[in-house]
């Protein structure tokens, strides 16, 4: 019996259209841009896998030195895009301290009367720089010793230069005089521009021999601040 194969009719129907030679299987469903990208990432897929590893590596390691060229112009330009903060204003530069750029050194004793108890301390300013100092007072801790500048004072010495300052000095009190031992420090008083100190100097070399040996001799006798008294007259029996 003959194999009959009845041919479906199609009335007003127009069905799928198939070419031949090709599955309906293999055209991928969705728009046609998908489709054409996932044929051409199906592709590249294929030729790398299709590369030996030896020239993959080296695709990879000039690739990543390609990234690293084209990454230096972006970095450079996000570095310098962007202004740097302004810089904070420099302080002030302050002026030294009065003391740190004045010396005072001893320079010697002069008598000033035949008593030996007033007598002049002379004393060497040097002021170093870089600005003027003007030395106000002198002073010391000795209640039985007073001093007062012989120099008409302020006083304002120049940077680079020295002076010879007159110091008076009126031993008061010899029982409460400086001794031999004491420390031999005078008070100066310094102002420059920045501040006004009274600074406490060590006299060296033979300040303290020679203040001592002054004291002693003026007080020879002299206990005191108080002049001696007058003899009592001398009463001649009555005859």
């Amino acid at each position: 019996m003959a194999d009959r194969r009845e041919r479906p009719e199609r009335v007003g129907q127009v069905g799928p259209l198939e070419v031949p030679g090709e599955e309906s299987g293999d055209v991928p469903s969705g728009p046609p841009e998908e489709a054409s990208a996932e044929a051409f990432q199906g592709r590249l897929g294929a030729w790398w896998h299709g590369l030996g590893r030896s020239t993959r590596r080296t695709l990879l390691a000039a690739a990543a030195v390609v990234l690293g060229v084209l990454a230096v112009p972006a970095l450079q330009a996000g570095q310098y895009g962007v202004p740097a903060p302004a810089p904070s204003s420099p302080l002030p530069d302050l002026a030294p301290w009065p003391s740190e750029i004045t010396d005072v050194t001893y320079a010697g004793i002069i008598p000033e009367d035949l008593s030996g108890r007033r007598f002049v301390i002379l004393l060497q300013i040097a002021v170093s720089g870089p600005i003027p100092v003007t030395v106000s007072q002198f002073g010391q801790f000795h209640a039985g010793m007073l001093l007062t500048p012989g120099d008409g004072l302020p006083l304002t010495i120049t940077p680079g230069t020295s002076r010879i300052v007159h110091v008076l000095a009126d031993v008061q009190d010899c029982g409460r005089a400086p001794g031999q031992y004491d420390l031999p420090f005078i008070d100066v008083t310094l102002t420059d521009e920045r501040a006004t100190q009274t600074q406490s100097e060590f006299l060296g070399g033979t300040y303290g021999d020679d203040l001592h040996r002054q004291i002693v001799r003026g007080c020879a006798g002299y206990p005191t601040s108080f002049a001696p008294a007058a003899p009592a007259p001398i009463v001649s029996p009555a005859g």
